[in-house]
């Protein structure tokens, strides 16, 4: 699941499925959904109107997991540094100077378009 896709499901369900930095993520879709920037502490006072105006998108995810499963893999970017490419979307992540690889820590999934990440071309 994408970050996009969860702020939907958070929006939606009103269950948090984003911490941290990515939180952002859902504020930027509450902020779309109701036309101003939202803040955390009136959420509960608009947790109906986001659930509503965000049904459509909640619909739409829910008929998209019964679609096929796109598979690609992270491609090294360059000899030199911590950046990775998807094979599906071409985003770019960066590991932020690590040794280790995106599969190391637990990226399984593109947070841009989702596909698995199991090693296809």
């Amino acid at each position: 699941m994408t970050d996009v896709e969860k702020a939907i499901a958070m929006a939606y369900t009103g269950v948090c499925f984003l911490q941290g930095d990515k939180l952002k993520v859902f504020y930027d879709y509450a902020k779309t959904l109701m036309g101003r920037a939202v803040y955390t502490h009136e959420l509960p006072s608009i947790a109906e109107e986001l659930k509503e105006k965000s049904r459509p998108d909640f619909m739409r995810l829910c008929e998209e997991e019964t679609k096929p499963i796109t598979h690609a893999r992270w491609e090294k970017v360059g000899e030199i540094g911590s950046a990775y490419r998807c094979t599906n979307c071409r985003s770019i992540i960066s590991m932020y100077g690590s040794a280790q690889t995106p599969d190391a820590v637990g990226w399984y999934h593109c947070n841009h378009c989702g596909a698995k990440m199991d090693g296809a071309p």
